[in-house]
């Protein structure tokens, strides 16, 4: 039938999977309908990129189906599980352009922009998350190279650890690429790098049980302290003291901690035994926010060894040719787990 009319420029009208959408089958026909039949020369992987965690291109076959005005990508081999892919369509945004290389309609009409969308793969259920161990979240290490460990539960063909100074892995730091793996069933590596001081790190892990690979665990950040300055710390006395809370801590315990400790990691010699792992407000920090004060701990703290006297705030003006001296801040303490925090009672 032949068409007639005007069309304006070619639109995507549906997608599947759909952006965003997780618990994708691995092995999902990535399919686009189109507002308008295109030109099928000007589809293909150039045009219509498949890449693995925004980065690695993937490799299948792209066809176009006149009937439907659909563009149907069948990747070469299964997507891993766990694993976000990115969808790009090319779309030239020099409307009129003779040369233009991106997808057109057959009425010579190019997109005028890229469409990009994202997916992720379902979990292997066969292979659960490893669960890390060492090095902890939110820890200031004075070593620059590391030991990783974790715990695995199941018996992995395969095991992946990457290591980046980005929370989105977009760069690595560790392996080179993110197709490297440790054969059989490995439970800790120490990467032959040096890392950097004063640089923060994020560390994830999995592992594969046939050919697909399991879901990520949950991903830990460190950072690499001040290795000429380690302070040693002393765990406190055993005391009698009744813990008790009336206040929603949340504010203060989940994430708080990792963009201050991973950035200005404090001065704490890092040993094998109960230690202090982060702070907030970080050493030597000014301007600090007064409603909080929190240390945070490797192990969970015996609620037995806390006593009115586990953290002492006093205050001291440092204006120039000042001695002022504001006595001891009165407050509670406050545990939650392996956290210590300190309300002052006027903030």
């Amino acid at each position: 039938m032949p068409y007639i009319g005007t069309f304006g420029a070619p639109v995507v009208v549906e997608k599947s999977p759909e952006h965003g959408e997780y618990d994708v089958a691995p092995d999902v026909e990535i399919r686009v309908k189109f507002s308008n039949p295109l030109e099928e020369e000007t589809v293909d992987n150039s045009t219509f990129i498949v890449a693995k965690n925004a980065q690695t291109p993937i490799q299948g076959t792209v066809s176009y189906e006149a009937r439907t005005q659909e563009i149907v990508f069948v990747s070469d081999s299964p997507f891993e599980a766990s694993t976000t892919y990115q969808v790009t369509i090319v779309g030239d945004p020099i409307a009129g352009d003779d040369e233009a290389s991106g997808i057109k309609d057959i009425f010579g009409q190019v997109m005028g922009a890229n469409v990009t969308w994202i997916f992720t793969i379902k979990e292997n259920q066969e292979a659960p998350a490893p669960v890390l161990l060492s090095p902890h979240n939110e820890s200031a290490l004075f070593v620059t190279r590391p030991t990783f460990e974790w715990e695995l539960n199941a018996d992995p063909d395969r095991v992946q650890l990457l290591l980046s100074e980005q929370a989105s892995f977009a760069l690595l730091t560790w392996p080179s690429n993110d197709g490297e793996f440790l054969v059989g069933s490995i439970s800790q590596v120490s990467p032959e790098l040096e890392l950097e001081s004063g640089h923060q790190y994020f560390w994830k892990v999995r592992q594969s049980v046939g050919s697909d690979w399991g879901g990520w665990s949950d991903i830990y950040t460190f950072a690499i302290g001040d290795l000429d300055d380690p302070t040693p710390y002393t765990p406190p006395v055993d005391t009698d003291y009744t813990i008790g809370s009336d206040v929603d801590l949340d504010k203060y315990l989940t994430g708080s901690v990792v963009s201050e400790v991973g950035s200005y990691p404090p001065a704490i010699e890092f040993v094998d035994d109960f230690r202090i792992i982060g702070t907030i407000p970080f050493n030597g920090e000014t301007a600090a926010d007064k409603d909080v004060f929190l240390v945070q701990f490797n192990k969970d703290i015996d609620p037995a060894s806390i006593s009115d006297d586990s953290i002492v705030i006093e205050g001291r003006s440092i204006l120039p040719g000042a001695d002022e001296h504001h006595g001891r801040v009165p407050g509670r303490i406050l545990i939650d787990k392996n956290k210590l925090v300190f309300i002052p009672n006027e903030a």
